[in-house]
């Protein structure tokens, strides 16, 4: 399984390989492409350098938001990339981060020791309100001056 967060002008794009080994959740890869300022990334590069990366782990398509989907996903069908959007609502949000914690407490999710990425995922909060849980990811500074938002997170 492959899954992109795709940005291009502030915020990094990112890119989390993840197969299992029993009932453990391996990231197997984390890779991550950072615009610098002035220079937004180009999708068409993006995804010809991601491509290979799939490939080597068996993969042809990477799940994404509904961020520029439509797209993205002409871009991504050039470079051999089939894209499938799962909508990211603050519901979907509490259950997917609220899963992940349920590993880390029990043990079940590797993640390679790549700083941004444990930082990232160190960083979400879970935030009780009147309204019910929400999901806090928040911003700090690339090396370059530009935000980070919990970008693999």
């Amino acid at each position: 399984m492959a899954m992109m967060d795709p940005a291009t002008r502030s915020n990094a794009w990112t890119l989390a390989i993840g197969t299992y080994r029993g009932a453990k959740l391996v990231v197997a890869c984390a890779r991550q492409w950072i615009p610098q300022p002035g220079a937004p990334l180009s999708p068409s590069a993006v995804f010809g350098e991601m491509a290979p990366l799939l490939k080597a782990y068996g993969l042809d398509a990477v799940t994404t938001d509904q961020w520029s989907t439509d797209a993205l996903r002409e871009l991504a069908n050039l470079a051999g990339i089939d894209l499938i959007e799962q909508a990211w609502n603050a519901d979907r949000k509490t259950e997917c981060y609220g899963a992940l914690a349920t590993r880390f407490a029990e043990g079940t999710i590797e993640v390679p020791l790549d700083p941004d990425l444990v930082d990232d995922l160190k960083m979400v909060k879970r935030r009780v309100t009147q309204e019910g849980v929400s999901i806090v990811l928040p911003e700090r500074k690339h090396a370059n001056g530009l935000k980070r938002h919990c970008d693999y997170a």
